[in-house]
């Protein structure tokens, strides 16, 4: 009888142990899915408004914020397709705390902009390394080329450590702007 008791236990742990394990890899899961997601969306957000990019040695393009937490846009607005016009807006992305944001009409705001409408794309990018811009940027923070790389790292609850239970995603992508000349 003892015996018996003793093995029905160890069943009863054993099923136990599975259930703890298959929710943990469960949620982990989840998670990272739900940070890839929104990886997806942010790159392909930044993505769309960047191939709409305009300028050329004269009129920049991009220019990174001078801490590097953010870029401003020349963005055609199609009023003269493919030339630089008054009608081009400015649109500005970055990172503030945990969130990456969009302004949209920042000509004359102070980089990063401290007022005007934006929307929040994320509240998960990891504090000052959360959203990054590669290329040939000069010294004047003024991309000089068509071509830039955007490095965005996410993590599940971004003020706390990364551990298995708070993963941490980071992807990258390069965007070439049809209508940037760098001559």
């Amino acid at each position: 009888m003892l015996i018996c008791l003793v093995l029905i236990g160890m069943v009863i742990m054993g099923f136990y142990s599975i259930e703890l394990f298959s929710q943990y890899h469960l949620l982990t899961s989840d998670r990272r899915a739900k940070l890839q997601n929104d990886s997806t969306y942010i790159l392909e957000h930044m993505v769309k408004k960047l191939s709409l990019a305009i300028g050329d040695s004269s009129n920049a393009t991009v220019t990174r914020y001078p801490a590097g937490v953010g870029i401003r846009v020349r963005l055609d607005t199609g009023t003269v397709t493919g030339a630089i016009d008054a009608n081009d807006m400015f649109a500005d992305y970055c990172l503030v705390n945990s969130e990456i944001r969009f302004y949209t009409n920042t000509l004359g705001l102070t980089m990063p902009p401290t007022s005007g409408t934006y929307q929040v794309l994320t509240d998960r990018a990891v504090p000052a390394t959360g959203l990054e811009f590669q290329g040939n940027i000069g010294a004047s923070n003024i991309l000089t080329d068509n071509v830039l790389t955007i490095i965005l790292s996410l993590r599940w609850s971004p003020n706390l450590a990364a551990t298995p239970d708070n993963p941490t995603m980071q992807m990258r992508t390069t965007v070439l702007m049809p209508a940037v000349s760098a001559s």
